[in-house]
């Protein structure tokens, strides 16, 4: 194989190398930004949780009162529905499952960067490979040209 060729090669990988680490730079971007927004969804999350719990809280002393009023009552039986019925409960699963899809997309941003490393990694075996053949090219081609002019 010709150097010129072997060097062709050796630019095609460069570039391939540098998309990768663009890539790799793309996904870390990705990463911190829906690390960041992972972290706004717990404190929702959290808010939310601490909301109920306090509402919970203020229901308990309106139940202790409801005995003697039709109002109390008819408060505590509807707002007790709306804390710990299934509205409250389909809120909290779709934080789970939220926070899940989060993770999972987190770990295919780690996963990715691995990918290119690996490529790489990949690549640059390949440059060194190709580099050798490169020496071993010109070596042969030095030494045809000073045989011939002996």
């Amino acid at each position: 194989m010709s150097v010129t060729s072997l060097e062709s090669q050796v630019r095609s990988y460069e570039q391939k190398i540098t998309t990768a680490e663009s890539q790799i730079r793309k996904c870390e971007r990705n990463y911190e930004s829906l690390r960041t927004f992972k972290g706004v969804v717990e404190r929702s999350q959290e808010d939310f949780s601490s909301v109920n719990r306090k509402k919970q809280g203020i229901l308990a002393e309106v139940d202790a009162v409801k005995k003697d009023s039709l109002t109390a009552q008819r408060y505590s039986a509807g707002m007790s529905k709306v804390l710990s019925g299934i509205g409250s409960k389909i809120v909290a699963i779709a934080y789970a499952g939220f926070l899940y899809l989060i993770k999972n997309k987190l770990n295919s941003y780690v996963n990715a960067v691995s990918s290119y490393e690996n490529q790489i990694a990949n690549y640059n075996r390949n440059i060194t490979n190709l580099n050798k053949q490169i020496e071993t090219e010109k070596a042969e081609e030095l030494a045809k040209a000073e045989g011939g002019q002996a």
